[in-house]
């Protein structure tokens, strides 16, 4: 058996809060210790969970007992302490939206290369058995058409650093990146992108947005996303012979379900049940660094690829005009 890769936590907030303890009963991993930027949270934190706890990011990162960090910061300091956890040697999987802008992602990329490590961000609802039929499904439909992608929920402004410019927040950051995720993940790369965001300011992200997209060989998709309406979380994908319909596909804590339809016949409803997603995020992670430790591949590719077209949809946003991708990232 192989050995379990030993965590540490980069971050005491509420995501941290809800991911440990769905990855502690994993057979493959240990959380060892966790940090945050008040060194009395992080004992809470570790007290909580059973764990150690550092005083400070730095701390953490010279232990030689940790081989792997989750960072769960907000999204201007992934950059930062994901280059720090790289130049220390340690693997990482970072919270989504991995950057605020496709140069901050290419730098995370680059150090991860130079000191040999992996990288990942964690879209963990890929990790499940529902993606991976959705995605035969998706292939046995014929030629696609279109996506439509959704998730949204109604957040108070408060103090909630989600909602902040300087932390890099945004509905789109936030969880429209999880809309583009599902519409690249069945479509393929967008060639031509154009999007809208509403309700931010100069202190204040955006608080809803929606946006077009274009894909090579001229399928089109559409995304939305929210902190200001309750519209809940789908996926819909077409043909030019059926569609598939899947429901709340981005969290688990739910039922998966995935409806197919073929022409005009009645749809084939089937239930996937529920899934860790976090734990298997963290264990496909373990697997592909046992695999390749020191080679960069399909993780941090798709990460290059996803901040690409994050970058084209908030590039779109600013200018108020249609953005056109090209080549590789």
């Amino acid at each position: 058996m192989a050995r379990k890769m030993r965590f540490g936590v980069i971050g005491c907030g509420g995501i941290a809060s809800k991911v440990v303890p769905e990855v502690m009963g994993s057979p493959g991993i240990e959380i060892v210790a966790a940090a945050a930027s008040d060194p009395a949270r992080a004992k809470a934190f570790a007290r909580r969970f059973g764990i150690g706890h550092e005083p400070g990011y730095a701390a953490l990162l010279k232990r030689p007992d940790i081989e792997a960090v989750y960072v769960a910061l907000p999204e201007s300091l992934h950059a930062p302490w994901a280059i720090k956890a790289a130049k220390a040697g340690k693997h990482v999987i970072c919270e989504k939206t991995m950057a605020p802008s496709y140069a901050e992602a290419r730098r995370m990329v680059e150090a991860a290369a130079k000191y040999k490590v992996r990288l990942l961000e964690a879209f963990m609802w890929r990790f499940s058995k529902a993606a991976g039929e959705l995605k035969k499904a998706a292939a046995s439909l014929g030629k696609p058409r279109s996506v439509h992608a959704r998730f949204g929920f109604s957040m108070p402004i408060g103090k909630n650093y989600r909602n902040f410019t300087r932390f890099g927040g945004g509905s789109l950051n936030d969880i429209g990146c999880y809309a583009l995720s599902a519409a690249r993940y069945l479509m393929g790369e967008p060639v031509r992108v154009q999007a809208r965001l509403t309700g931010g300011n100069a202190t204040l992200a955006d608080r809803h947005g929606a946006a077009w997209l274009e894909f090579a060989g001229g399928g089109l998709g559409t995304i939305e996303f929210s902190f200001s309406a309750q519209t809940g979380q789908d996926l819909v994908y077409c043909t030019d012979s059926g569609r598939l319909e899947a429901p709340g596909p981005f969290t688990f804590e739910r039922k998966r379900e995935l409806v197919t339809y073929k022409g005009w016949k009645e749809g084939v409803e089937k239930s996937l049940g529920k899934e860790n997603h976090y734990r298997l995020m963290f264990e496909g992670f373990a697997a592909e660094v046992r695999k390749s430790p020191k080679r960069i591949g399909a993780f941090e590719n798709e990460a290059l690829l996803q901040a690409r077209a994050m970058q084209a949809l908030r590039d779109s946003a600013q200018s108020g005009k249609i953005i056109t991708l090209k080549g590789r990232p």
